[in-house]
């Protein structure tokens, strides 16, 4: 079986070597120790091999096949190509559907028009991977008046435009179960999913945590006002006023500029800083240690799909404390597998995380509930 893949998540080539940022990048690769798959992606490429890249992780490839797609990190930069690529961007869609089996497109992403007319129109399977709402974005919620009505309107097309290009597929993986409701009308199955691809020796068995005097939060996330940081940074301010000790790692890449700045100045304005650890994006396969170190995960999102590192952290004994929102409402249960708390709330942020620190019996049951 032949497989094409599309992905908007963008890889740098340097030399023969890639590079991604991405985790989700591992799908890829495991379904190509099963079948014969290409994944067509953006590439970004420096043929005078300058080394590692410091924001990415060399890609062991394997039997992957990559298909270079023009260089975009966003909705608009694809959109400023669209006018003079656009026609040579279908072509090339025809040409790779043709050549496979079956069709894989990962969204959101701007090609899911063009990937799944071609896919109609050749008669050939096609998946819809829905992984985040499009309607909840960082440019709608960080903006207000006209600026924040112009993005709602932007979203709504894109979300319609999401729609019609899903009543062509066979299947939609939504990963929320406001996701699934979208796409209830779909010809095709509709089924509540989550992709985490873990590896046997990812797997390290914990019967605890919590044992020191500091207790040691870990937030994974892109650095954007999605993720909801300033309220992760205030449940730490209340913890710490309690005489708990605790510091917090935050592990990723600014997403949205300026963002990081305002939360360091959120930080040294709470008179945390000192409690704060920015450790930027660190590489996937050095990710185990970043876990290993931890004490509790926190996800502290305002809106969400279902995100890997729910997994990740399980994976490694973590308990965690969540935001009931998107698929971690879906895939958790509160007080069994986690600690669920309403978004944009501090209080209980930092209730639960002191619940997890004070309650062994909870914490230690979470944690084997979570393997």
């Amino acid at each position: 079986m032949k497989l094409l893949i599309v992905s908007g998540s963008p890889l740098k080539k340097i030399g023969q070597d890639y590079y991604a940022v991405d985790s989700w990048i591992r799908i890829p690769l495991y379904l190509a120790d099963r079948c014969e798959v290409t994944l067509w992606s953006p590439v970004e490429t420096d043929p005078e091999e300058e080394g590692l890249h410091h924001s990415s992780w060399r890609v062991e490839l394997g039997s992957l096949k990559i298909e270079h797609h023009d260089s975009y990190n966003s909705f608009l930069k694809h959109y400023q190509l669209w006018p003079r690529r656009a026609i040579s961007w279908r072509k090339h869609a025809d040409q790779l559907v043709k050549a496979h089996d079956a069709v894989i497109i990962r969204h959101p992403s701007p090609m899911i028009s063009i990937v799944s007319r071609s896919t109609f129109r050749q008669g050939k399977p096609l998946i819809i991977l829905v992984m985040s709402d499009l309607s909840r974005t960082d440019r709608i919620l960080g903006n207000h008046g006209l600026r924040r009505m112009f993005y709602t309107a932007l979203a709504k097309l894109l979300v319609l435009q999401e729609i019609r290009s899903a009543m062509h597929a066979d299947v939609v993986g939504a990963y929320s179960s406001v996701l699934a409701y979208r796409h209830r009308g779909s010809r095709g199955l509709v089924k509540l999913m989550q992709d985490p691809v873990l590896h046997q020796d990812e797997f390290v068995f914990r019967n605890d945590t919590c044992q020191s005097q500091e207790v040691r939060i870990l937030r994974v996330s892109w650095v954007q006002p999605l993720k909801g940081l300033e309220y992760l940074l205030e449940a730490v301010a209340i913890l710490l006023a309690k005489g708990i000790e605790v510091r917090l790692e935050i592990v990723g890449k600014e997403r949205s500029q300026g963002y990081q700045a305002k939360i360091e100045d959120l930080a040294e304005e709470l008179g945390i800083a000192d409690n704060v650890i920015f450790t930027g994006w660190v590489p996937f396969d050095q990710m185990q240690e970043v876990y290993m170190r931890s004490d509790i995960q926190v996800i502290s999102s305002l809106a969400e799909g279902t995100p890997r590192c729910i997994a990740e952290g399980a994976a490694r004994g973590l308990p965690l404390v969540s935001t009931m929102i998107g698929g971690c409402a879906d895939v958790l249960t509160h007080e069994v597998d986690a600690l669920l708390v309403a978004p944009a709330d501090a209080v209980a942020l930092a209730g639960a995380i002191e619940r997890v620190i004070r309650d062994g019996t909870l914490r230690r049951n979470m944690i084997r509930q979570g393997y």
